[in-house]
Parts: C-alpha cells; structure tokens; sequence
C-alpha cells in the first residue's frame, strides 16, 4: 500500500516510513484547494533570481518529468546551477538523503 500510495512522489517509496505515507494521504484528501492552486499557477513566471541557484531534479521524478522538465528549467534559468539526482523521484530527500545533502553542500561551495 505504501508503494502505490507514494510512487508518484518517490522512486523509492517503500523507503518512506509508512505513518509519513498515512500523513500525506490524509494531507492531499483534505487539500481542497489543491486544484485552484494549479489551475492558477498556469502560465505563472517568476522573476529569475538574482542570486546564485541550484536546481536540483531527481531522474526518475513522475510528476515533474525530469525529460521534459529539466530543459525547460535549463532553458528559463540559464545560469543556474542544475544537477541531476540519479535514481530520485519528486521527493529526493526519501529516495537518497545523501546524494540531496551532497548536491546541497556542493551549492555551497
């Protein structure tokens, strides 16, 4: 259950302890207003920013497709930093706690 729960989140989600997976499931059934918050960020550009940044998209994420997702960041940021996280979904930190920390302390650098 956890697994089908959390895939969409996690490529590793058997990794998440189950309790956090009850969490969020709770958390999304009572998000009502989930959809108006999609709907309205439809054609919304934030500003670039104006300090140094780090993009960092897990390879295997299912809601923010890395393929289709990842050029159209390096494209908008050009001058961003972007790492890719082998083997990580859309919730990286569950997937592989060290390669975040590390892509985390290498932005620090």
């Amino acid at each position: 259950m956890r697994t089908a729960l959390a895939s969409h989140a996690a490529a590793r989600p058997w990794r998440i302890p189950p309790d956090d997976v009850v969490e969020w499931a709770h958390n999304y059934a009572g998000a009502a207003a989930f959809w108006d918050l999609v709907a309205a960020a439809d054609g919304y550009r934030a500003p670039a920013p104006q300090c140094p940044t780090t993009i960092a998209w897990g390879d295997r994420d299912r809601l923010l497709i890395h393929s289709r997702q990842a050029p159209r960041a390096r494209r908008a940021l050009p001058d961003a930093r972007h790492v890719t996280l082998r083997g990580c979904g859309h919730v990286p930190m569950w997937d592989d706690p060290q390669q975040v920390a590390q892509a985390i302390r290498d932005a620090r650098a």
